[in-house]
C-alpha cells in the first residue's frame, strides 16, 4: 500500500508537469506492470475507449495465456527508442521464452484523457503485427523425460500415469466423509475443506494415487460412486520404496529462480524439472524439451510463426546401483539416522548409496498419508527437510586407523612386530599437553599392531602418528582418497584434513592418528579406501553413473605388496578374532577385513554422550563389495557401534549369497 500511495502522489505531482514527464511516467508504469505480469494494473492504464473494446477479464486472460503460459516469458527487457511521431512511444521488448529469446519493436500509442495520459491500446501491443480479430495459436508436441535405471535395467524413475481422484460436491454423501477419509488415509478435515470450498457441482481435484496403490483399491471396494471419480493423468513415477528417496529426488514445477537462471528456450513457467537428488543433478540429461509452435492466426491462416521448436526426448540415465542391495541396506538400518555406501572394489562402481531415514519419491507426485506423517513424527524428523546424509562429511573415528597404519608402514616408522607397553586408560606425551589425554577402551598392556587394530587401541595409534610426524602422516593419508575430488555423478562434500591441515600441534596430530582429530570424510571415501584391501592395493575411481563408464584406477600402489599383506591380516583379525571390536560382522566362510569406529559428536565426554557409530568392511577373497555404514547416534543401535558392524555383516552376507 505504501508503494501505491507514493506512486499516486507522483502522478498528482506530475499532472501539472510538462508533456515529456507525463510520457515518461506512462511508459515507466506500463513496462513495470508488463514486466511484473501485473496485467490488471496494466489494464488500468488504458483509455476509456480501449476499455470499451476489451473487458478487463478478457485483457488479463489474453496476456496471461500468451505471455505467462504459452510463452513462459521471463527476464523481460524494455528499451525505449527515439520518438518519431507525436502520440507514440517506440520501444523494444526482448524476453526469454520456451522457444528462446525473442524480440519485437513496438509503438506505445497514447492520448490525453483527464489530467494525464492513457494508453490507446490495440492488439498491436500484444505483438506488433497483430490486428483486431487476430489470435495467437500454439501447438505443443510432447517429449518424454529420460528414465533412471539401475545397473540391471530396473526402472527407478520413469514415466507413467497416476489416478487423479476428484471429489463430487454435488452428489457427495456427507455421512460417508469419514469412510472416504479412511480409505485414502487422509483427515476428515482435508475432505471437508475441499467440499466446503466448492463453488458449484463440478468435480474438484483432490489427490493423485499410484495405479497399484492399496488406497485406490479401497476406494473401489467402498463403492464411493457418488462421492469420488477418477481419471488417469501422466506423471513421473518412482521405485516404490523409501530406499531411493534421497538418491533419486523428485520433480516438480519449475521455480521462478530456476526459470530465470535457465538457458533461454528450454523451459516455460509450467515446465517440470528435477528438484532434489539425481533428478536435479542430471536435469540437463533427463529433461524433456517439448516441441512448441506459436503463431499469429488471421481468419484461420498462419500469418507469422513466432516460435517453432522441435521436440527432444530426455536421455536415460543408467546407474551403477544394485536396487536389491540398496533396498536391503536401507531397511537393515531400520530408520536409524545415518548413511551407507557400497563400492565394487575391482571397478569402483557404487553399488548402494543410502541416506536414512528417507522418503518415497512418489509422495511428491501423490500426497502424504496420515500414516506417513505419523511415522515422521515418531522419528522426530521429516526426511524431506534433511540433506542427503551420504553427501556430507563426518569424523571417521577408528575406521581411520587403516590410514594411520598404512602410513606408518610405508614411512617405515611402524614395525608390526614391535610390542608397545601401555598402562592405564589414558596417556599424554608430556606435561605440555596440560589437560589433554588420549583415552582408550581396552586394557591390554602389551600392544602390537595386530592387538591395536583388533581391540581398537587409541593410544597406540596416537603414538604411531607422533612417531612418523606430520609430514609422513599427511603424505600417507594422501595415498588414499582423503582430500581427493570424487566426481561420482552426485555432489559430495570434500573429504579433508580440516583447519590449516599442517597438524603442527602434537595433540591434534595424535587425535587425528586414531580418527578423532582433523579428518572429515564421507562413507563413499571410506568404502573406496578400504576396497584397496580387496584389490591389490589399488583404489578404483568410484562412480555412480554406468553410462560410458570405463573402470580406471584413482590411487595405485597405496601400499606395497608386503604391507598390503600385513594390513589384510590385521584388519581381518579385527573382524574374525575373538573379542575383536568387529566380531558381530563375522560371516561363516568369508574373510572380511574391517574396522569399527566411534566418533564424538559433542564436547561432552563419557557418560551418555551421543557418538557416531561406524563400520567399514571389504570381502578379501571374492572382492565383490566394500561397505561403509555410519549412524549418527550409536546409542540408538542395539550393541552400539558393534551393532553397526552386525548390520553391515548381515547385508554383505546376503549380497554374497546371491
Amino acid at each position: 500500500m505504501k508503494k501505491i500511495a507514493i506512486l499516486l502522489g507522483l502522478v498528482l505531482f506530475l499532472a501539472g508537469c510538462s508533456q515529456p514527464n507525463k510520457e515518461a511516467l506512462l511508459f515507466e508504469e506500463f513496462i513495470q506492470h508488463f514486466s511484473e505480469g501485473d496485467f490488471d494494473a496494466m489494464y488500468g492504464l488504458l483509455t476509456t475507449e480501449a476499455q470499451e473494446r476489451i473487458s478487463r477479464d478478457d485483457f488479463i486472460q489474453r496476456y496471461t495465456n500468451i505471455f505467462t503460459y504459452a510463452l513462459g516469458a521471463h527476464n523481460l527487457e524494455f528499451e525505449k527508442g527515439e520518438r518519431e511521431n507525436e502520440g507514440t512511444i517506440p520501444f523494444t521488448l526482448s524476453m526469454e521464452t520456451v522457444g528462446g529469446t525473442i524480440s519485437f519493436d513496438y509503438q506505445l500509442p497514447y492520448v490525453s484523457e483527464g489530467e494525464g495520459l492513457r494508453v490507446d491500446w490495440t492488439e498491436a501491443l500484444i505483438f506488433p503485427m497483430m490486428q483486431p480479430g487476430d489470435t495467437v495459436q500454439s501447438e505443443q508436441t510432447l517429449a518424454e523425460r529420460g528414465r533412471i535405471l539401475d545397473r540391471n535395467g530396473v526402472e527407478l524413475a520413469y514415466n507413467g500415469t497416476l489416478r487423479q481422484i476428484y471429489l463430487l460436491p454435488g452428489t457427495f454423501d456427507h455421512n460417508r466423509i469419514a469412510e472416504v477419509a479412511e480409505a485414502l488415509d487422509v483427515s476428515v478435515e482435508a475432505i471437508t475443506q475441499v467440499l466446503d470450498g466448492a463453488t458449484g457441482d463440478s468435480p474438484v481435484p483432490f489427490i493423485r494415487l499410484r495405479q497399484d496403490s492399496p488406497h485406490l483399491q479401497d476406494l473401489r471396494d467402498g463403492g464411493f460412486v457418488t462421492e469420488v471419480q477418477g481419471s488417469d493423468v501422466p506423471s513421473r513415477l518412482y521405485a516404490d520404496d523409501e530406499a531411493f528417496g534421497h538418491l533419486l529426488g523428485f520433480v516438480a514445477t519449475i521455480t521462478e529462480e530456476q526459470l530465470n537462471a535457465a538457458e533461454p528456450g528450454i523451459y516455460g513457467g509450467a515446465s517440470i524439472v528435477g528438484q532434489r537428488g539425481l533428478e536435479q543433478v542430471h536435469e540437463a540429461t533427463l529433461r524433456a524439451i517439448h516441441g512448441f509452435k506459436l503463431y499469429i492466426s488471421r481468419d484461420g491462416t498462419n500469418i507469422q510463426t513466432l516460435i517453432d521448436r522441435p521436440a527432444a526426448n530426455g536421455q536415460d540415465l543408467r546407474l551403477t546401483i544394485d536396487s536389491g542391495l540398496q533396498i536391503d541396506l536401507y531397511h537393515t538400518m531400520a530408520g536409524e539416522e545415518g548413511n551407507a555406501a557400497a563400492v565394487a572394489p575391482k571397478t569402483g562402481e557404487i553399488l548402494a548409496l543410502v541416506s536414512s531415514p528417507s522418503f518415497n519419491s512418489n509422495q511428491f507426485m501423490t500426497y502424504t498419508t496420515l500414516t506417513d506423517a505419523a511415522l515422521w513424527d515418531l522419528r522426530g524428523v521429516n526426511p524431506r527437510d534433511v540433506v542427503s546424509r551420504f553427501s556430507q562429511v563426518y569424523s571417521p573415528g577408528s575406521t581411520f586407523k587403516l590410514h594411520t597404519a598404512a602410513s606408518g608402514l610405508e614411512a617405515g616408522t611402524l614395525d608390526p612386530t614391535v610390542q608397545r607397553t601401555i598402562d592405564g586408560p589414558q596417556w599424554q606425551q608430556d606435561n605440555s599437553w596440560g589437560g589433554s589425554f588420549v583415552t582408550r577402551i581396552n586394557n591390554q598392556t602389551r600392544i602390537g599392531l595386530l592387538e591395536a587394530v583388533k581391540y581398537s587401541d587409541n593410544i597406540y595409534f596416537a603414538q604411531e602418528a607422533l612417531a612418523m610426524g606430520k609430514d609422513a602422516f599427511l603424505s600417507g593419508v594422501g595415498r588414499f582418497t582423503i582430500g581427493t575430488d570424487l566426481s561420482i555423478g552426485f555432489p559430495l562434500q570434500p573429504s579433508q584434513v580440516v583447519g590449516t591441515g599442517d597438524l603442527s600441534d602434537d595433540v591434534l596430530l595424535a587425535d587425528t592418528g586414531f580418527g578423532q582429530g582433523q579428518i572429515l570424510t564421507t562413507t563413499v571415501n571410506m568404502a573406496a579406501d578400504y576396497s584397496m584391501l580387496s584389490n591389490q592395493g589399488v583404489i578404483m575411481s568410484p562412480t555412480l553413473i554406468l553410462d560410458g563408464f570405463t573402470p580406471a584406477p584413482l590411487k595405485t600402489d597405496v601400499v606395497s605388496p608386503q604391507n598390503l599383506a600385513i594390513l589384510q591380516e590385521m584388519f581381518v583379525e579385527a573382524v574374525s578374532g575373538a573379542g575383536a571390536t568387529g566380531e558381530l560382522a563375522q560371516i561363516p566362510g568369508v574373510r572380511l577385513a574391517g574396522k569399527t569406529g566411534t566418533a564424538e559428536t559433542s564436547v561432552e565426554l563419557g557418560g551418555d554422550a551421543p557418538q557416531r557409530g561406524w563400520f567399514v568392511a571389504t570381502d578379501i577373497d571374492s572382492s565383490r563389495i566394500s561397505l561403509a555404514m555410519m549412524v549418527d547416534d550409536n546409542r540408538e543401535v542395539e550393541n552400539g557401534t558393534r551393532g553397526v558392524s552386525a548390520m553391515v555383516g548381515q547385508v554383505i552376507e546376503r549380497y554374497l549369497a546371491r
